[in-house]
């Protein structure tokens, strides 16, 4: 019986030490999230690593085919990546300017000024 508290105590101990190792990526969802010809802003995630792209993955609510214009922005509002056009449907990557430590969020919009507004699911990553 003791030798099985001590094997316990060991790994519980083993396991709080590699807890401290691993780190997950904070990631952004929406459900249903309207986008129109004008952006919308999605919630602001922290970003961990510096040079790390952000990461998408959208899925249009009607199956419709719809291209996405997002941007990173910082919490001022003020961009941190180029402007990029996705695919719904499609898993990306997407280059940015952004310092690890401080927060994100994703401008998006319709690709064309006379598309209607569409409902978007996903989600997203600063990292």
């Amino acid at each position: 019986m003791k030798k099985l508290i001590k094997t316990l105590v060991a790994m519980s101990l083993l396991g709080l030490s590699l807890a401290g190792i691993v780190e997950a990526k904070q990631i952004g969802y929406f459900h249903r999230f309207t986008i129109t010809r004008d952006y919308a802003r999605t919630y602001y995630v922290q970003k961990d690593h510096a040079n790390y792209p952000y990461i998408q993955n959208l899925e249009d609510s009607a199956g419709m085919g719809i291209r996405v214009k997002h941007v990173l922005v910082n919490s001022n509002g003020e961009a941190r990546s180029d402007v990029y056009k996705t695919w719904c449907g499609d898993r990306t990557e997407h280059a940015n300017w952004a310092t690890a430590g401080y927060i994100y969020a994703l401008d998006m919009a319709r690709e064309n000024p006379w598309d209607g507004p569409a409902y978007i699911t996903g989600s997203w990553s600063p990292n």
